[in-house]
């Protein structure tokens, strides 16, 4: 959504790449004109767009931002298009197209948890390993964040996820309906479209990355940048990132007013009570450090796993990618 937000008084403050210093987190940006365009999905994850919004932390930067809402797709388009010059990014689903050459760059640790797998209420599947011959379906495409979750949580439980199960992608909207069909055995997507049908008696968890044991302290979703835009404006990417960072810290402590602003401005579905129980398992502590080593681990599981190619270099990938910005803790 659009705000005028007056400029004067800001100080301009420059960084680039490893080389410039940013300011810490709460100081004022360099004023900067233009709307910054925001992709999200519309997804609890990203409420610390949302709320950096609502509670002024974009305008305490001297940043006026559109959210714009769209899909995987979309948005790993729009952002290596210029289309939009911010989003999150599930680490997971972006790995595989960084090694093949897609050019973004990171610069924050947002949050743990996102993503979990459900079956029907009374199928017999209690884990992946139970799951072994079996159709799982996941939203979005094949090779996005929820599928490449299930390849990790089948790897972790000592499966071959290439060989031991049929993939199959749907759009989020309808991915319960086919497991209610019976299309697929098991369900991976965000959580709060799995919750529902949960709270509805209708399915269970399997697993879930906020509890898993291999996956509950990592961080979940990265901060992206367009690449041109963070190289013409690097003190401009360097606010964005304190305001998420800031906004995150005060989600991490004001958890039911930030579920009770994302369900009555309607930008997340399901009720005040179902998303915070969901939030219960979110650890909203961003770590610019945290987000680089969460990124070197899911690297070397893609690779264990053969999301990637096993000679993928993770230190070239990460220092071409991972931007550490001074300043942010």
């Amino acid at each position: 959504m659009k705000k005028n937000v007056g400029f004067a008084g800001f100080i301009l403050v420059f960084v680039a790449l490893g080389v410039f210093g940013v300011t810490a987190p709460g100081e004022c940006a360099s004023p900067y004109k233009d709307v910054i365009k925001i992709g999200h999905f519309g997804a609890l994850c990203e409420a610390p767009f949302f709320i950096a919004d609502e509670k002024g932390f974009f305008k305490k930067e001297g940043l006026t931002v559109e959210l714009l809402k769209g899909d995987d797709a979309i948005n790993r388009d729009g952002i290596t298009m210029g289309k939009i010059q911010v989003t999150d990014g599930v680490l997971q689903a972006w790995i595989k197209p960084l090694e093949q050459g897609l050019d973004v760059r990171f610069t924050l640790g947002i949050h743990s948890g996102c993503m979990s797998t459900i079956v029907s209420a009374g199928s017999p599947f209690k884990s992946f390993k139970d799951l072994k011959g079996k159709r799982i379906g996941v939203s979005g495409i094949i090779g996005g964040g929820p599928m490449n979750y299930a390849f990790r949580v089948a790897f972790h439980e000592g499966l071959d996820p290439r060989r031991d199960f049929e993939w199959k992608a749907y759009p989020p909207p309808v991915l319960f309906a086919a497991l209610e069909r019976g299309e697929i055995d098991a369900a991976v997507t965000g959580d709060t479209l799995n919750f529902i049908p949960i709270k509805a008696g209708k399915a269970r968890l399997i697993s879930m990355m906020a509890t898993d044991q291999f996956s509950k302290d990592e961080y979940c979703c990265l901060l992206v940048f367009n690449t041109a835009f963070f190289k013409e404006h690097p003190e401009v990417a360097a606010a964005v990132t304190r305001a998420v960072y800031n906004a995150a810290q005060w989600i991490h402590d004001h958890k039911d007013e930030a579920v009770r602003i994302l369900v009555e401005k309607q930008y997340i579905l399901g009720t005040v009570a179902l998303n915070r129980e969901i939030f219960e398992h979110y650890s909203y502590v961003p770590s610019a450090a945290g987000g680089e080593k969460d990124f070197r681990k899911a690297i070397r599981e893609f690779k264990q796993v053969g999301l990637t190619s096993s000679d993928l270099d993770e230190n070239k990938l990460v220092e071409r990618t991972y931007v550490k910005l001074t300043g942010i803790k």
